[in-house]
């Protein structure tokens, strides 16, 4: 990994949390991702668990494994999903009518990515939280306290985050209710 890739999957990241915010129709897709590009490079410069190092070690193991994961629990997902008398019905813009339970095909896409996104996140989480990450182990001392600038940086981001996404997933998701008696 180069300085330089790790910056432009960086930059990359913050294009993918931005667009979707901007053109949501077009580049909702891109949340699946963002949060992977924006932080598998801080996770990898601050030696934390990265999958971005296990790929530059030639091990692609635990990638294959979230991959994998993500998508037979989404499929679990979407399979008690569809006989749930209370069921989230999915309209999933320009992917078709072909569903698998409730779900367009191509929908499905977005629970792998959705796996590797949040072993990003929680690695990154649990270290600005303990010092250390959730895989090593507890009896370990914490390492040192992440940066000033690492913490304010998280927390502006969870809070834009937290208060736009509230919104955008009423306005460009919510699209019906259906009220059984």
């Amino acid at each position: 990994m180069t300085p330089g890739l790790l910056k432009e999957l960086h930059r990359a990241g913050a294009a993918s949390l931005i667009l979707p915010l901007v053109f949501p129709r077009y580049f909702f897709a891109l949340i699946w991702v963002a949060f992977t590009l924006l932080l598998e490079p801080i996770n990898y410069r601050l030696g934390l668990r990265s999958l971005l190092r296990d790929l530059e070690e030639g091990d692609p193991r635990r990638l294959c494994q979230l991959l994998a994961g993500g998508l037979i629990c989404g499929f679990l997902w979407e399979f008690w999903n569809f006989k749930a008398g209370a069921k989230w019905i999915y309209i999933v813009p320009l992917a078709g009518d072909i569903k698998l339970f409730e779900m367009p095909l191509a929908g499905y896409i977005g629970f792998p990515l959705f796996a590797v996104e949040c072993y990003a996140m929680y690695n990154f989480i649990s270290y600005i939280r303990r010092g250390r990450t959730w895989e090593q182990d507890s009896e370990q001392e914490p390492g040192p306290k992440p940066a000033l600038w690492l913490l304010i940086g998280a927390a502006a981001l969870i809070l834009v985050t937290y208060y736009t996404a509230a919104t955008a997933i009423d306005t460009h998701t919510v699209r019906l209710y259906i009220a059984y008696l």
